[in-house]
């Protein structure tokens, strides 16, 4: 297995069941569970089986750090969109719809996420394809418009997920694995979150 091809995905926790095995690690919201899939550019993504996490935790120390590492690597931007405040610089949002098809899995990057919106965050993925992070630091009318939106991608999702809007701690991880392995490349992912003025 070639961990630089390990990739964390949320999934509804209904994927686990008795008759698939899925490895997972449970989130603080019971409605989802993390998994890991493993895929190298168009190739089609194949959950990790249980015996290849075995393989994984006998043999790779930090294997979980490396695919998040490897979720901020994949492509040639961290997030695709910026929805700003009428014509200010003021963000109301950034979303992950990256070519990956797994821009939902963005949304668990809480060390450059915290450092980019300094005055906290909500987050949203109304797709597998796609995560929102929503600023905290918009108005009520913005917030509303945006759970409009949110709902609206979810009800026309190809990989429906949730139609609503989270608390990051809904989706905590243990924080060694979502520490930078590259401390430079993740300044460089937080310089260019947009700022708000």
């Amino acid at each position: 297995m070639n961990i630089e091809n390990l990739f964390p995905l949320i999934v509804p926790s209904t994927y686990v069941s008795t008759s698939w095995n899925l490895p997972h690690e449970k989130l603080p919201i019971s409605e989802f569970v993390l998994t890991w899939v493993e895929f190298e550019g168009s190739s089609p993504m194949t959950y990790l089986t249980e015996s290849e996490f075995v393989e994984l935790n006998n043999n790779f120390k930090n294997w979980q750090q490396q695919s998040f590492e490897n979720l901020k690597n994949e492509g040639d931007y961290f997030h695709t969109h910026t929805k700003f405040r009428g014509n200010t610089d003021h963000v109301i949002y950034i979303s992950f719809l990256n070519e990956d098809g797994i821009g939902s899995s963005r949304i668990l990057l809480s060390t450059e996420l915290s450092k980019g919106f300094t005055k906290g965050y909500y987050l949203a993925l109304p797709d597998r394809s796609c995560g929102l992070i929503i600023s905290k630091d918009i108005t009520d009318k913005e917030l509303e418009e945006t759970k409009l939106h949110v709902d609206k991608m979810y009800k026309n999702a190809t990989i429906p997920m949730s139609g609503n809007i989270y608390d990051p701690m809904q989706f905590a991880l243990p924080n060694d694995w979502t520490q930078p392995i590259d401390k430079a490349f993740s300044d460089q992912i937080i310089d260019i979150i947009p700022k708000s003025s």
